[in-house]
């Protein structure tokens, strides 16, 4: 759908505008303006700081790929920041972050205490690794601590890497820690949507940082191929309230190691809360074994956690070591009606596993293994 802002007016910017001169009609446009990027190259040496009091909306043509790029090759940063902004939207644009030598190539920098915002039908890559700033290295970052949340966040029908992306990290037998990502949460946040993304030729996917909160938040239909280490990651503690990973597909990892996993859940398990998460109807292919097999194995396809969790109706295929392996859990937590084969788990009835050696008599069945 062609953007319509929120009933300002349309300011058109054009490829032969200077940095500064776009940056001034940023800080200068009025209250819901329409911010339209024509078609072309915009080559910025610095991040174009996006005015948090006027609820913009940014945007280039409505074209797949987009055809109003923004470029940069600085590390360390983001090409568009914003922070504490409410009503921001970003559409149809691409950012090419250049694959900086010192890391970064963040497209979308999001500081503390924002709501409202909306990143969809945008094309991001030339991220890279190694970055010292530890968001710069995603193509969307949401900074803060687990004490302060962003909310109503919606990211979606977007695409994120290219092939070459992340290069420093992608042929590595170690674990560099995922950061250079899709979307990358280093905050809490409540009412997350992150629905029908493409992820491809990136460390990792979608990662909440460890000791923050994710509540109501859903991540469905996504695509996720030619990851190298975990597609999604929450980690522990990370969810307050329902959360959904639903009908997303995960198929041709980059050589695959001791960290790679296609859904990293051990996250829902807080003291008295519940928080009911949900995996379901996800298809996790690891269609090409580890390329040091054996010793090294492709760990899990679901590592699942959480206090009256479910995992069910899942398709896992392929060379994983272990099919759903749980941890901490309550005993109505359930693991059921998943359809879960491949020749490595079949060898040690790994099908579903338990990654913490608990006691803990949660549900199991029904599954389909073979």
């Amino acid at each position: 759908p062609a953007p319509t802002g929120c009933g300002g007016p349309t300011i058109n910017l054009n490829s032969g505008m200077s940095q500064g001169t776009i940056q001034t009609a940023l800080y200068n446009a009025p209250s819901c303006a329409l911010i339209v990027f024509a078609a072309g190259t915009y080559n910025i040496n610095s991040s174009l700081t996006i005015p948090c009091s006027s609820k913009l909306t940014l945007t280039g043509p409505v074209a797949s790929p987009a055809t109003a790029i923004i470029s940069g090759t600085f590390a360390n940063s983001s090409l568009f920041s914003m922070s504490g902004c409410s009503g921001v939207t970003i559409e149809y644009l691409g950012f090419n972050g250049g694959r900086p030598s010192a890391g970064g190539g963040s497209g979308v920098y999001v500081g503390p205490l924002s709501s409202n915002i909306t990143i969809s039908y945008n094309n991001f890559w030339g991220m890279q690794a190694n970055a010292s700033n530890t968001g710069s290295m995603a193509g969307i970052f949401f900074d803060g601590n687990s004490s302060q949340w962003d909310n109503n966040l919606v990211m979606n029908w977007n695409t994120f890497g290219a092939q070459g992306d992340c290069s420093a990290v992608m042929n590595a037998q170690k674990d560099d820690g995922g950061l250079c990502s899709a979307i990358l949460f280093q905050n809490s946040n409540t009412n997350v949507t992150g629905n029908n993304n493409t992820v491809a030729y990136l460390e990792e996917g979608f990662k909440i940082l460890p000791q923050r909160y994710c509540a109501n938040c859903t991540f469905d239909n996504n695509d996720f191929g030619y990851t190298h280490r975990i597609a999604i990651e929450f980690q522990v503690f990370t969810a307050k309230g329902p959360m959904f990973i639903e009908h997303n597909s995960f198929h041709d990892f980059v050589n695959s190691y001791y960290s790679t996993m296609g859904i990293s859940t051990p996250c829902c398990f807080d003291g008295n809360e519940a928080v009911n998460s949900t995996v379901s109807d996800n298809v996790l292919i690891a269609n090409t074994p580890a390329p040091n097999a054996p010793p090294e194995y492709i760990p899990f396809a679901i590592e699942f956690w959480g206090h009256g969790s479910l995992a069910q109706n899942n398709l896992i295929q392929g060379y994983w070591a272990n099919g759903i392996t749980w941890g901490l859990v309550s005993t109505t937590t359930a693991i059921q009606y998943n359809n879960i084969c491949g020749p490595n788990m079949a060898a040690n009835k790994w099908y579903v596993s338990n990654e913490e050696h608990q006691t803990t008599a949660l549900i199991t069945t029904p599954n389909t293994t073979s």
